[in-house]
């Protein structure tokens, strides 16, 4: 067995770049060096919803864009309305039904442009910090690892 693990799947309009440090997956969320005063959280699964929760706790406005119409849609339904309640007394907003259709880093922003997912309802919105946490795949690129089965 060849475990090679895994890395975010990607979202085209969101590219994400640790390195910049404004659109962010769970691994760069963790190096962010200033509390961003609004943040969005893409993805409304379990990584996404845990680091929103610790920049929320921080002082972070946090927005949860979810495709679907329930956050963790592999969990009990009626346990994520409940969490969903939960999340939104401690201040999360959700904008479920949404799609993110492009981003824009300008200046300290970021801008998202949404819509919802049946299509319409076309918004322009602006964050400090965009974390992308739409699920993992299993890291597949051959040229990366063949050269360590050889030694």
């Amino acid at each position: 067995m060849i475990a090679t693990g895994s890395e975010v799947t990607p979202l085209p309009p969101v590219p994400v770049d640790n390195a910049v440090g404004k659109i962010v997956d769970s691994t760069g969320a963790l190096d962010v060096s200033k509390v961003p005063e609004k943040m969005a959280v893409i993805g409304g699964g379990v990584i996404g919803l845990e680091m929103g929760s610790v920049w929320s706790r921080l002082g972070s406005e946090v927005t949860v864009i979810e495709f679907m119409d329930r956050l963790c849609p592999a969990m009990d339904k009626e346990l994520t309305k409940k969490f969903q309640t939960t999340l939104k007394k401690q201040g999360f907003k959700f904008q479920m039904k949404t799609k993110v259709m492009e981003s824009e880093v300008v200046g300290e922003k970021i801008k998202l442009k949404t819509e919802k997912s049946a299509g319409g309802g076309e918004k322009e919105q602006e964050f400090d910090l965009v974390l992308v946490a739409t699920g993992r795949r299993p890291y597949t690129e051959v040229r990366a690892w063949t050269k360590h089965i050889e030694e």
